[in-house]
């Protein structure tokens, strides 16, 4: 799964307005959340195999306290999966701005749901790939 986004929300806009079809776009909507699928994401982020943890943590449906569980994960790809995730907490993206991990801030810098100034913390960053990420985002 990739962390890039593809489009952005101009791009998304313009191709909207090209369609002239706002109704084509609700017969593609997923199906609303089950609550079994939500216990899944749960018993997914309790796993032993951190690769597991990283499927929950990278899910649409995982709850805030599952997220906050795997922010603080031993194993950094776990916790950079939460960072990537773009329905992770603001809270929670805050406090993994200041993750040990390079790649974890760096996937906070590239998340689109950070905040501006957690991005201006981050383009401050001592290696270059997580300032670089987010003073691209900053423009």
């Amino acid at each position: 799964m990739s962390c890039l986004h593809f489009t952005t929300g101009s791009m998304r806009s313009q191709l909207a307005a090209a369609s002239g079809d706002d109704d084509v776009v609700a017969q593609f909507l997923s199906p609303p959340v089950s609550e079994g699928r939500v216990r899944r994401v749960r018993v997914l982020a309790g796993d032993i195999d951190p690769r597991v943890r990283e499927s929950a943590a990278l899910s649409r449906v995982a709850p805030v306290d599952v997220l906050e569980l795997l922010s603080v994960d031993p194993v950094a790809s776990v916790r950079g999966c939460v960072a990537r995730n773009e329905f992770t907490p603001v809270d929670v993206l805050k406090r993994l701005a200041s993750d040990s991990e390079e790649s974890v801030r760096a996937f906070v810098a590239w998340n689109r749901s950070t905040p501006r100034e957690v991005l201006e913390v981050l383009a401050k960053d001592e290696p270059e790939v997580v300032s670089g990420v987010a003073g691209v985002l900053l423009g």
